[in-house]
């Protein structure tokens, strides 16, 4: 990932950030392996791992959805009015369902990953 980030020099989301090829955007080096860690705060980088995945899944189904929207169109098979107005089957329901779960794991799975930490009360300090 250094390499990738390191060609790119720059990445922008509503912020500037410099990556360096061997530094995180903290300045450190990042702890490698098989889950690199780039900011101090293990659930921030979870959190921006989560986001990259949402961003990423988001654009490929939205472009597929315009694609096959022009497509059906393009084709007489529906107006792209009647799209709104559709209403799943109880079938339908559940295989959306199915999907949606699916989504929602890819997007946490990030989170769960993180080790569970429970605090220590004043009385077993």
């Amino acid at each position: 990932m250094g390499n990738a980030l390191g060609a790119l020099g720059t990445f922008s989301i509503g912020l500037r950030l410099v990556f360096e090829e061997t530094q995180t955007p903290e300045g450190g080096t990042p702890i490698v392996g098989p889950d690199p860690v780039y900011l101090q705060d293990p659930v921030l980088d979870a959190t921006v791992r989560m986001v990259v995945e949402l961003a990423a899944q988001v654009w490929v189904e939205r472009e597929r959805r315009l694609a096959l929207e022009v497509l059906i169109e393009d084709h007489g098979i529906l107006e792209r009015g009647v799209l709104e107005n559709f209403r799943p089957s109880a079938t339908q329901a559940i295989t959306f369902k199915a999907e949606r779960d699916r989504f929602m794991e890819d997007i946490f799975k990030e989170l769960r990953r993180l080790p569970i930490t429970v605090p220590k009360s004043k009385d077993d300090q």
